[in-house]
């Protein structure tokens, strides 16, 4: 799994001669989980987007934010079930799904045999992850 420097995904411009240039931290689970925080906070409360502008700021940002998620959530379903994460719980990955999407768990089972083809295609994703 592939991941962009934390500093260039956060939209920081960091200097050349800065120790931090040029790594790529790999994004820890508290941090996923901050950002997963942060946007059931946004979900739960709303957001505060006085003017037209800031509307149409918000909904290209969240656009992009989309397919980051959507592409991120292909990778970490595809390793989690590769790796049997779901059995810690006595589980299979689409008991987890079904579970936590409420669908059906042969619709949960086609949602992970697509996400394991899908990550075949690193480039692909990344690609899609950026929009492009």
């Amino acid at each position: 799994m592939e991941l962009k420097s934390l500093f260039e995904a956060a939209g920081l411009d960091v200097p050349a001669r800065h120790p931090a240039a040029g790594s790529a931290p790999v994004v820890s689970e508290g941090l996923l989980n901050l950002g997963i925080g942060i946007l059931a906070a946004a979900v739960e409360n709303g957001v505060d987007l006085p003017e037209a502008l800031h509307k149409l700021i918000a909904a290209r940002n969240i656009e992009r934010a989309y397919n980051a998620v959507t592409t991120l959530r292909t990778q970490i379903i595809a390793a989690a079930d590769r790796a049997g994460a779901a059995e810690i719980d006595g589980l299979s990955m689409a008991d987890v799904i079904a579970e936590e999407r409420r669908i059906p768990k042969n619709a949960a089972t086609s949602e992970i045999r697509t996400a394991r083809s899908q990550a075949e295609f690193p480039n692909v994703l990344k690609a899609a992850a950026a929009s492009r």
